[in-house]
């Protein structure tokens, strides 16, 4: 989102675009793909649909057939603006999860109660 790249894109531009005339085979690769790059953060970036189609027309002229920026150009100009603000979603409602209460194993102190069991005994001191 920053552009850092922006700056070497367009020495790739410039200088493609002054060797055009004498290798264009040399350089149309890459300028080319610096007009891409370009288009692309146009569109995405900048959300600057106009300079975008601009970019895609550049391409357009080096290279007539490339389907891949007809397709860019034909989305761009059907489609509206890109917009500026990003789409909020609206916030998820939150689960209620059912609450089991624990069983009573405790007394009002927080100690544990003791469970009492009755013993027989069955055989006798004499």
């Amino acid at each position: 989102q920053l552009g850092l790249a922006n700056p070497s894109y367009q020495k790739v531009i410039d200088l493609g675009e002054a060797q055009w005339a004498t290798d264009s085979s040399k350089v149309k690769a890459q300028l080319i793909r610096a007009y891409k790059y370009f288009i692309e953060y146009s569109y995405n970036v900048k959300k600057d649909k106009d300079l975008a189609i601009q970019y895609c027309d550049k391409v357009l002229v080096k290279d007539p057939n490339d389907v891949e920026v007809q397709n860019y150009r034909k989305a761009f100009s059907a489609a509206p603006p890109p917009s500026k603000t990003p789409v909020k979603t609206p916030p998820k409602t939150p689960v209620k999860t059912p609450v089991t209460k624990p069983a009573n194993n405790h007394t009002s102190s927080g100690t544990a109660k003791k469970t009492v069991g009755t013993t027989t005994s069955s055989s006798k001191k004499k």
